[in-house]
C-alpha cells in the first residue's frame, strides 16, 4: 500500500489560569460551568476578550475584541503565561455564525475578522494557514468525536480546487474555558482561497467574473432559480433552488451584474432540465466543471451528508475568458457520517441525493439527480470514486487520518467534555448516543467502513440503471417505510395517505381508501427488462390494482395491470418482464370504492432492472431486511417470503456465533437482548449474510 503523508494538525487551546464556577458574565451569557485550572498544554492557547456585550445572533453585528494565540512552533509546551510565543496578538471583530450549529448548540460558533489598530480588516496568517482576514471559529458540539469536519477536508484535499483548512482549538473567552473549537479558513474569495477577482464593469470580463454563490436557505440576500422540474402530467417534481450572494455582497453588485449572474444560473438550470442536457455544447457541461462536480458528489456521498447538496453548497466562477464554468467546494460535515437521526442519516446505505430531498424548501436540488441520467458523467463519477479508493479514500488512509486527528485532540477532549459532558445523553441530532469520546470515535470508524463498502457495491457495478425525475433510486429497493413519502408521489382522489398501523415493514405504509390512487413517473431508464414488486394488503375486498403504463410523450399506451386480492396480511405481488426502451414509465397503485371499510395498503415497493450484472439483486442480498432496536438490544428480520426451515445465525466481529435458531411460517422475526457489546455483526439467514452496525 502507498504511504500517505498527513499534514501535521495544529490545535488551539484557549486556557485560563483559574475559572470560577458559574460566574455571571455581562458581556457573554453562554459560558459553561467550569471549575478547571489551566496552566499549559501541548497545543496552542488562544485567549479572546470582548469589549462589549455579545447579543444573540439576530444582531448580526461584529463587536471589537482582542485575541492572543500562544503557540510554540517548535513543538514545546504552551503556557498560558507565555509572552514570547504569540502567533497572533491584536484586534479582531467577532460575531456569532451558523444556523443549526448556533441554535441547537449550547457551545456557540463565531465568525472572526482580523483587524488593525484602527478597526479595519487586515490580513494575517493564523496557525500557519495562509493570510486572510476572515475566519470561522467552529464549535464541535453535536459531533462528539470533533473529527467529522476536518476529516472530510483532509480526505478531499487535492481533489477540488479549494478545500477549507481547519485547526483544532480550545477557546477561553473572557477568562472562562469554552472547550475545543476549530479555527477554519472558510470558503470565501481571497488570493489564498477562491482566487477570483471582483467584477469591475458592466460589460466584457469585468461583467462575467468572478462570482461566489451558495445554495442554501433563503435567509440571506440572494435569488431564486427558474426551474421546477415537472413530470409527464405537468406536476411539479421539485422546488426552486435558492442561491445566496457570497461574493460580491449584494450591495456591491450593479444592476447589470445581478442580471448577469442570475441569468447565468437560470440558463444553467435550463441546460440541466432541457431535452439536450447531455450535449457538451448546449447542455449542462457548458455551465459546470464536471470534474469539480464529481468530487463534490463524492464528498457528499462518502459522508452521506444530511445537509448535502441543499445547504452549504458553494459554487463559483471566474471571468469567462479564463473559465465560464461553475466549480464547487465543500463545507459543513458535522452532522454527516451517521450523526443524524432524520432522513435516514444514521444508515450507511442509501444515497444522500435521495435521502434529503423531502424537506420542503430545503430539499436537495433536483439537478444533482438529473446529472446522473448522463451515462458518461455517471461512468466517470464511478471511475473517479474507484481511483480515489486506491489512495486518498482507501480504508488504510481513512483510518490513518482518523487516528491522527484523534491522537492530536486526545488531551484536549478531556477538558472539553469536563465542561460540556453530554455523553450517554441526546444532543440534536445524534442517532448514536456514545458513552465516551473513545466510543464515539469507534462508532465513526465503523460507520465509515460500512459506508465505503456499500458505495463500492453500488458504484463498482456494470451498466447501472439510470433514473430521471422519479423517486426511485437506480436499481435498488425503494422502501416506502423508510424514505418515500406520499407527497413525493402523485396522488389522485382524497384518501391517499400514510398509515402507521398494520405495516409490513418499518414505521408506515401508503394507505388507499375509497376511489384514489398513487403513481410515480420515471423517465430515461436504461433499456432492458424491469420488475415491479410490492407487499400489499386489501381489507374489505376493494378493487385494488398495481399497474405499469408505458409512455412515449404524454399519452399512455400498453398498460399492464395486476388486480390486488383481498388479504388482511401482507402478500407479495409483482409484474415481471416490463420491457423498457428509452421510454417513460408510470408505476402506480389504485383502489376502487366498495364500502366505507375497504382499504388497501402498499409497502416495500421495488422497481429494478432484471439484467444488471453484479447488482444487489443478482447477489440475492435483499432476501431479508434488518431493523435494529437499541431499546431492546435486539433486531427485527423482515423476510420477502415466509420462512421454510430457515436457519438464522448471528456472529460477532470475531466470527463467534452468538445466536442460532430455525424459523418456519413467519415473515417477521424478533430477536431481543442479543447485543451486549456495540459493534459490527453479521446476520445470516440461510446462505445469505448481511453486516449490521449495532
Amino acid at each position: 500500500m502507498k504511504k500517505h503523508i498527513i499534514p501535521f494538525f495544529f490545535f488551539l487551546i484557549l486556557f485560563c489560569q483559574q475559572s470560577a464556577l458559574a460566574v455571571y458574565d455581562p458581556l457573554y451569557p453562554f459560558h459553561p460551568v467550569s471549575n478547571l485550572t489551566f496552566t499549559s498544554s501541548n497545543l496552542p492557547v488562544v485567549i479572546i476578550n470582548l469589549s462589549q456585550r455579545m447579543e444573540d445572533k439576530s444582531a448580526d453585528a461584529r463587536i471589537a475584541a482582542t485575541m492572543k494565540i500562544i503557540w510554540h512552533k517548535d513543538g514545546n509546551r504552551n503556557y498560558v503565561t507565555d509572552t514570547d510565543a504569540f502567533d497572533y496578538n491584536g484586534s479582531i471583530g467577532i460575531k456569532y455564525r451558523g444556523n443549526s450549529s448556533y441554535y441547537n448548540s449550547e457551545k456557540k460558533p463565531f465568525a472572526i475578522q482580523t483587524w488593525n489598530s484602527s478597526g479595519k480588516k487586515e490580513k494575517a496568517s493564523i496557525l500557519g494557514m495562509p493570510k486572510d482576514d476572515d475566519w470561522a471559529l467552529l464549535a464541535p458540539f453535536n459531533d462528539k468525536s470533533m473529527i467529522r469536519d476536518i476529516l472530510t477536508y483532509e480526505l478531499m484535499r487535492g481533489t477540488l480546487e479549494y478545500v477549507p483548512t481547519g485547526k483544532y482549538c480550545e477557546l477561553i473567552l473572557n477568562g472562562v474555558y469554552q472547550g475545543v473549537y476549530i479555527m477554519a479558513a472558510r470558503v470565501k474569495q481571497g488570493d489564498n482561497r477562491i482566487n477570483i477577482k471582483k467584477p469591475t464593469a458592466d460589460s466584457g470580463d469585468g461583467l462575467t467574473g468572478g462570482y461566489h454563490l451558495e445554495i442554501d436557505r433563503n435567509d440571506s440576500p440572494g435569488f431564486w432559480g427558474a426551474v421546477k422540474p415537472k413530470d409527464l402530467y405537468e406536476k411539479d417534481n421539485g422546488n426552486l433552488i435558492y442561491y445566496q450572494y457570497k461574493y460580491p455582497d449584494e450591495e456591491d453588485l450593479t444592476a447589470a451584474q445581478k442580471n448577469y449572474i442570475q441569468t447565468k444560473i437560470k440558463n444553467m438550470e435550463y441546460a440541466f432540465s432541457g431535452t439536450y442536457f447531455k450535449s457538451p455544447v448546449t447542455g449542462y457541461r457548458a455551465f459546470v466543471d464536471t470534474l469539480s462536480l464529481m468530487d463534490f458528489f463524492i464528498a457528499q456521498e462518502l459522508t452521506k451528508n444530511v445537509d448535502g447538496y441543499r445547504l452549504s453548497t458553494p459554487l463559483y466562477k471566474d471571468v469567462d475568458s479564463k473559465n465560464p464554468r461553475f466549480k464547487f467546494s465543500i463545507w459543513d460535515f458535522n452532522i454527516s457520517m451517521g450523526n443524524a437521526d432524520y432522513y435516514s442519516g444514521w444508515g450507511y446505505e442509501g444515497w444522500a441525493y435521495n435521502m434529503n430531498r423531502f424537506s420542503d424548501n430545503n430539499m436537495a436540488p433536483w439537478m444533482f439527480k438529473r446529472v446522473l441520467q448522463d451515462e458518461v458523467f455517471y461512468s466517470g463519477l464511478k471511475d473517479r470514486w474507484g481511483k480515489h479508493r486506491e489512495n486518498r479514500l482507501s480504508d488504510e488512509n481513512i483510518v490513518h487520518i482518523i487516528d491522527s486527528l484523534a491522537n492530536v485532540v486526545q488531551e484536549a477532549q478531556v477538558r472539553n467534555f469536563t465542561v460540556w459532558n453530554r455523553f450517554s445523553s441526546y444532543v440534536w441530532p445524534n442517532y448514536y448516543i456514545a458513552s465516551s469520546w473513545n466510543d464515539e470515535v469507534s462508532y465513526l470508524k465503523k460507520w465509515i467502513q460500512l459506508r465505503t463498502e456499500w458505495v463500492d457495491s453500488q458504484w463498482k457495478t456494470v451498466n447501472p440503471n439510470l433514473v430521471a425525475n422519479g423517486s426511485f433510486e437506480g436499481s435498488g429497493k425503494r422502501g416506502i417505510w423508510n424514505d418515500v413519502w406520499v407527497s413525493d408521489w402523485t396522488t389522485w382522489g382524497n384518501n391517499a395517505g400514510l398509515s402507521t398501523t398494520e405495516v409490513f415493514q418499518g414505521n408506515y405504509s401508503m394507505s388507499l381508501r375509497d376511489n384514489c390512487g398513487i403513481y410515480q413517473v420515471i423517465g430515461e431508464l436504461t433499456p432492458g427488462k424491469y420488475t415491479l414488486k410490492a407487499q400489499v394488503n386489501a381489507q374489505g375486498s376493494p378493487d385494488g390494482y398495481m399497474y405499469v403504463k408505458y409512455h412515449q410523450k404524454k399519452d399512455g399506451t400498453d398498460e399492464i395491470k395486476i388486480k390486488v386480492q383481498n388479504e388482511t396480511s401482507y402478500h407479495l405481488i409483482e409484474i415481471k418482464d416490463i420491457q423498457v426502451q428509452n421510454t417513460f414509465v408510470e408505476v402506480g397503485f389504485g383502489a376502487v370504492y366498495k364500502n366505507s371499510s375497504t382499504r388497501m395498503r402498499i409497502d416495500n415497493v421495488e422497481f429494478f432492472r432484471q439484467d444488471i450484472p453484479n447488482s444487489i439483486k443478482e447477489n440475492k442480498m435483499e432476501t431479508f431486511t434488518v431493523l435494529t432496536n437499541p431499546q431492546t438490544k435486539g433486531l427485527e428480520l423482515h423476510l420477502n417470503a415466509p420462512a421454510r426451515n430457515l436457519n438464522v445465525e448471528i456472529f460477532n466481529v470475531s466470527g463467534v456465533k452468538i445466536y442460532s435458531r430455525i424459523y418456519n411460517e413467519t415473515m417477521k422475526i424478533n430477536i431481543e437482548n442479543i447485543f451486549t457489546v456495540k459493534g459490527v455483526y453479521v446476520v445470516r439467514a440461510g446462505n445469505v449474510s448481511k453486516k449490521i452496525l449495532f
